[in-house]
């Protein structure tokens, strides 16, 4: 499944020369409140981020373990690592994204303190004791996401280590226009000149209200794919995958808007795949029509008229989880599904394999 990823990335590729399987592991800490936002891997060490505030190991010692927001467990043992503790006040973690060396982790969400230490929204901790590492600042304002909320939901380092894509439910960055995408050169701190304008162009036919969830950067960093959702099925910036070309300055156009018909939570690409998790339970055929099947003002969401079984052969039955083509947007041909409720809200592909998270309670079946 899995092939050597690429010489000199500084970022490790998945490697992928197919489809992952289709049936997960069971050996993974099972966590019984709260769900999962996001997942990154460093080595063997999976780092979840969420709201949950206990879990549990299902082999060994299977005490409840109580820590909230971010913890950590190996993947080969299936055990969490009770030594990694930091602690959250004023809200969760919605984003972790690892540093190239591994020595740190920069985290998001919607806290104020981490470890009694004043840090709000963003910072940099070390992936060994939780401890705040110093000196790591940014600036976004704006608040738009619902109620106003100024959330950063996920930051992606491309594999060259060049860009730091941050999607957040904000205006600006350091005082610049980017709704809902941006990309910062990591070499120099600044914003770079890369923009859309599609999240400025279409808010006015959802109320006003920016709902990007997700993102992930393709292995060749080219391309960039990120998600929305919740807010009903309207196209292109609600219950859509939106894939971007990573080169490129201001009004930046997409490559292609994929319908989903309901909320998309995730995302993680490799060489062959863009999966995707989220509420949905259709995702556009193979042979779908562009820009995309169905009316700009007409939802083919869950409990709206006939959802997506209304547009016939244009659509194909994926429940929460499915991948699509990198080329077109398109749905593949793999199907495990999940019984999740709300949706599956994290994925990381790695030469593991593609780790998936949510509040589902089975993936593949199992």
């Amino acid at each position: 499944m899995a092939a050597a990823p690429p010489a000199g990335a500084a970022q490790p590729a998945p490697g992928h020369t197919g489809l992952v399987p289709s049936t997960p592991r069971t050996n993974t800490p099972r966590i019984s409140t709260g769900e999962i936002w996001d997942i990154e891997v460093v080595g063997q060490r999976v780092f979840i981020a969420g709201t949950f505030s206990s879990l549990q190991n299902t082999i060994g010692n299977t005490a409840v373990v109580n820590q909230r927001f971010l913890a950590s467990y190996n993947y080969q043992t299936g055990l969490i690592d009770t030594g990694f503790r930091p602690t959250f006040g004023g809200g969760g973690v919605t984003a972790v994204e690892a540093s190239p060396d591994g020595t740190r982790l920069y985290v998001t969400g919607s806290f104020n303190t981490i470890n009694g230490v004043t840090k709000r929204k963003i910072a940099s901790i070390s992936p060994t004791t939780g401890a705040v590492v110093p000196g790591f600042v940014n600036d976004i304002s704006g608040g738009i996401g619902v109620n106003g909320a100024l959330t950063v939901q996920q930051l992606k380092l491309t594999h060259d280590d060049s860009k730091l894509l941050v999607v957040h439910t904000g205006r600006r960055i350091a005082g610049q226009d980017r709704y809902g995408v941006g990309l910062i050169s990591t070499e120099t701190n600044q914003l770079l000149p890369w923009r859309t304008r599609l999240w400025d162009d279409n808010l006015q036919f959802v109320g006003g209200i920016q709902r990007v969830y997700a993102g992930d950067i393709a292995p060749n960093d080219q391309y960039f794919v990120v998600g929305s959702g919740s807010g009903g099925d309207r196209p292109p910036i609600n219950d859509t995958a939106i894939a971007f070309p990573v080169a490129g300055n201001d009004n930046v156009q997409p490559l292609w808007v994929s319908r989903h018909f309901d909320s998309v939570y995730s995302v993680a690409i490799t060489e062959r795949a863009v999966y995707v998790g989220g509420h949905f339970g259709f995702q556009e055929s193979p042979t779908a029509p562009d820009p995309w099947p169905g009316l700009d003002n007409v939802g083919y969401g869950t409990g709206q008229g006939l959802a997506g079984y209304g547009l016939g052969d244009a659509v194909v039955r994926r429940d929460h989880i499915g991948a699509l083509n990198p080329a077109d947007g398109k749905a593949l041909a793999w199907n495990p599904g999940s019984n999740s409720f709300e949706g599956n809200k994290a994925m990381e592909a790695t030469a593991r394999g593609l780790f998936v998270g949510g509040d589902g309670q089975y993936q593949g079946g199992s």
